[in-house]
């Protein structure tokens, strides 16, 4: 049976976790239908991933890894169109440690004395074999806008199919403003010719019939003008970044919200570019000056990128659902994670580990 609305949905995952049910979910959520939010859609109507999400909140309910209190907020964002991009990879990411027997508590308060933020904070969760501790990001967050920029268009043309070809290394900000906020007027002028160009994206913009055999797109990417373009990424949560402990910020990335170079790893192009990405965040901004309130506008006044730099011991890039890890370490960090604290975090976990250890320059 497919399923298009909250309580539905709702239902299904109490059933699948019956923890849920005394939490009075229903009181909660209101009752709406998704049916045309692609993305919300397709989670509720793919029952292994439904099921993986159950079982994670289930288990860390059992476990005493999270409070009840948390688990209703993070079930309104799940449900909701604007919540559910970042609550589905957080999701991710726990059942990630889950499945790899990596010792964490959810939703960790911490007070605003020791973040960037100056105000009390709810962290995603702390590694309980040493005293670091973790947020999780959703990241590939361009294709996501890129998918919400075609699901925008396919009202405009119906009996027709929306491509997108060019570049896919552009940044948020330029897509939010180039593509999105101006999607009326693209589609006006898409009525009157096959094809729109983006200036400033390299977008080009198609309409095809319904009924053809084969649909292709074209994209081109270059790793290092999508690290120079995205460095600025984790600094623009740096507000979360923790200021007494080690700390690592997760980036998941996922194929479930449009394709990208960095879900297929085509010709190794993926790891080039986390790692062209993940040295910028480091390396780039290490004793930089500039106030950090600049990009992410949580972030107190008395501190800068510099500072945030030094704060973030190391980002970790997963894969939803096939959970390929790639964790990069922070030479600057004012509190790196040692090598026997990897240990005792990780265990055993397959991923790809660098240090820059002779890389910092």
């Amino acid at each position: 049976m497919t399923i298009t609305t909250t309580h539905h949905l709702i239902r299904d995952l109490v059933a699948q976790a019956p923890f849920l049910q005394p939490l009075d979910l229903f009181a909660h959520i209101a009752e709406y239908d998704f049916s045309d939010d692609t993305h919300l859609y397709n989670f509720a109507n793919d029952a292994p991933t439904r099921r993986m999400v159950a079982r994670v909140l289930g288990t860390l309910a059992r476990e005493g890894r999270i409070a009840e209190g948390d688990v209703i907020p993070i079930m309104s964002k799940l449900l909701s169109v604007r919540g559910f991009y970042g609550t589905y990879c957080q999701m991710m990411v726990y059942a990630w440690m889950q499945e790899n027997n990596i010792d964490f508590n959810a939703e960790v308060w911490i007070p605003g004395a020791g973040l960037i933020n100056e105000n009390d904070v709810a962290l995603d969760g702390r590694f309980n074999a040493t005293d670091a501790l973790f947020e999780v990001k959703a990241m590939g967050i361009q294709n996501k806008l890129k998918s919400d920029f075609i699901e925008k268009l396919k009202p405009h043309f119906p009996g027709h199919v929306i491509l997108v070809d060019g570049r896919d290394d552009s940044a948020f900000s330029d897509i939010a403003d180039k593509a999105l906020s101006k999607t009326r007027e693209i589609a006006k002028a898409l009525q009157h010719q096959n094809h729109v160009e983006i200036e400033g994206l390299g977008w080009i913009v198609r309409k095809e019939p319904h009924g053809k055999t084969l649909y292709t797109s074209t994209t081109e990417f270059d790793p290092y003008l999508f690290a120079e373009q995205n460095q600025l990424f984790a600094y623009r949560h740096c507000s979360q970044f923790v200021l007494g402990h080690p700390f690592i910020l997760v980036c998941v990335y996922s194929g479930d919200f449009g394709s990208s170079v960095l879900t297929t790893n085509f010709e190794g192009m993926r790891d080039v570019a986390l790692r062209a990405l993940a040295r910028r965040s480091f390396i780039a901004f290490s004793g930089n000056p500039e106030k950090a309130h600049h990009y992410d506008p949580k972030a107190g006044p008395g501190h800068t990128l510099g500072d945030a730099c030094a704060a973030l011991s190391g980002i970790l890039f997963l894969k939803a659902k096939s959970f390929d890890a790639n964790l990069y370490l922070n030479p600057n960090a004012r509190h790196p994670v040692t090598p026997d604290g990897l240990g005792r975090i990780f265990h055993a976990t397959r991923m790809r580990i660098d240090d820059f250890s002779h890389d910092n320059y």
